[in-house]
């Protein structure tokens, strides 16, 4: 299946100071052991990637990304702005997460729907903007997928699964 995957601690541009949290197990659990971070009460208000898009067509949009933490709003090259429009009230935005992977205590990663996008092939310029850029907020990862997308933490769509346990088998059906 199509993707096209980018690291979240790569940007082109962004704004965000450098981040404070370090903690030893986010090695582990983000791809490529980093993220990039903004802290709360620090400054930062948006960050731009660019993004390489081999075959034209719609592809499916998610983020990996510190929780519910940093609502942002996103947009393809001058596009239309899209996602999170309303705010954080207290620690319930209505965010779709699609996978729960702790890092210590409150701290997690997990993967979002972000929605439908179709470009055309070639050289693409994703801008991010905070909502609330007082905050904190979290990038891991960014994927762009065709087909179906089942989130395994860190690891990418076409990485092999683990051998099942003697006597299971892995249960994947179809959509």
């Amino acid at each position: 299946t199509p993707f096209i995957w980018w690291e979240g601690e790569n940007p082109v541009a962004t704004d965000f100071s450098a981040g404070t949290f370090k903690h030893p197990r986010l090695a582990e659990v983000a791809s490529d052991g980093k993220w990039l971070q903004k802290d709360k009460g620090k400054p930062g208000s948006f960050v731009e990637y660019a993004v390489q898009v081999p075959r034209a067509g719609t592809y499916d949009f998610y983020a990996r990304r510190f929780w519910k933490h940093g609502p942002f709003r996103w947009r393809f090259d001058d596009g239309a702005w899209h996602g999170q429009t309303a705010l954080r009230t207290g620690h319930n935005r209505g965010n779709v997460l699609l996978d729960n992977v702790v890092i210590d205590g409150g701290w997690c990663l997990n993967w979002e729907p972000l929605g439908p996008v179709t470009l055309a092939a070639g050289n693409h310029r994703l801008r991010i903007e905070l909502l609330e850029p007082d905050e904190v907020a979290g990038f891991d990862a960014f994927l762009l997928m065709q087909g179906r997308f089942i989130p395994r933490g860190k690891l990418k769509p076409d990485a092999p699964l683990a051998p099942p346990e003697p006597g299971w088998w892995h249960f994947l059906p179809e959509p």
